[in-house]
């Protein structure tokens, strides 16, 4: 059933124009002129608060895996019927982006929503964000409004994001947008990175992991009393965890790399070789 009420962002489903406000400064617009000139390489495309999907349907055109996260139930509803009705593979996630725990993305976009965030909220986001994005593009508003919580103008924008590259920025009359690289992530091929360790201890670990991620645990039981490890179900309780949560979100942080030894993530890497994820992300931070 077609949600009730004007939709925010326009969107035209099966040659049916949904009701809009917008009549100009359009979401068309926003993405041709601030946000497509700005958008770097990459594999995996994170909004957060992303209204019904415009800018979600747009990176799946360019090549992305998308995911929109949307607190709003009215704009989510909008987003579900738009993909229910005209699919193009986007996730969906109804959540609060001060507590949701979203996965490591190549691009992360906050196209008008920072200024509606506190400033506390959004420091606590873009801390999050240097855990865990590549990029992070920003749209704002030049002016700040009585009902925004922050300011919103590029400078303020830019203290937020210090640590941060900064790369290009678009100034338009009303809008801005500019493009962040966080200099600690880099995006890596995973069947390099799978094949930087080729010990013994590693080989069996891969073909242990591998039959568990298709429901055969005997071998990695055996692989874990080869270890010595104790608690034997406890280990197969987390690591089915995690396999659950890879199918479901992907990667949900980088993985840890000091030179090409991996620290933390060997069972991530295995999971994404297996399931077929072409890129990972991954931190020298312990380097």
């Amino acid at each position: 059933m077609l949600p009730k009420g004007r939709w925010y962002q326009e969107a035209v489903i099966n040659g049916v124009k949904m009701p809009t406000r917008r009549d100009h400064d359009t979401n068309e617009e926003r993405w041709n002129n601030l946000i497509l000139p700005l958008v770097p390489k990459g594999t995996t495309f994170l909004e957060l608060g992303c209204n019904a999907g415009f800018y979600l349907r747009k990176a799946v055109d360019l090549g992305f895996k998308a995911t929109g996260i949307e607190k709003s139930r009215k704009y989510f509803r909008h987003a579900v019927y738009w993909e229910t009705n005209d699919p193009k593979g986007v996730k969906l996630i109804r959540a609060d982006l001060n507590s949701y725990n979203f996965s490591a993305s190549s691009v992360v976009l906050l196209a008008n929503v920072h200024y509606w965030l506190t400033p506390l909220e959004l420091g606590s986001i873009v801390s999050k964000l240097s855990r865990k994005a590549l990029y992070c593009i920003v749209v704002g508003r030049h002016r700040k409004l009585p009902t925004h919580k922050s300011p919103c103008d590029i400078n303020s924008i830019k203290k937020s994001f210090v640590g941060w590259i900064e790369g290009k920025s678009i100034k338009g009359k009303k809008h801005y947008s500019i493009i962040f690289k966080n200099p600690d992530i880099e995006e890596v091929d995973t069947g390099i990175l799978f094949r930087c360790e080729q010990s013994e201890k590693r080989k069996r670990l891969i073909s242990a992991f591998q039959k568990m991620i298709v429901g055969d645990n005997k071998e990695y039981i055996e692989y874990l009393k080869w270890r010595g490890f104790k608690g034997i179900r406890g280990w197969l309780r987390r690591r089915n965890k995690l396999i659950r949560s890879v199918k479901k979100h992907g990667i949900i942080n980088p993985l840890n790399i000091y030179e090409t030894r991996i620290i933390d993530g060997n069972h991530r890497l295995i999971l994404a070789h297996t399931l077929g994820l072409k890129t990972v992300l991954r931190t020298t931070l312990l380097g």
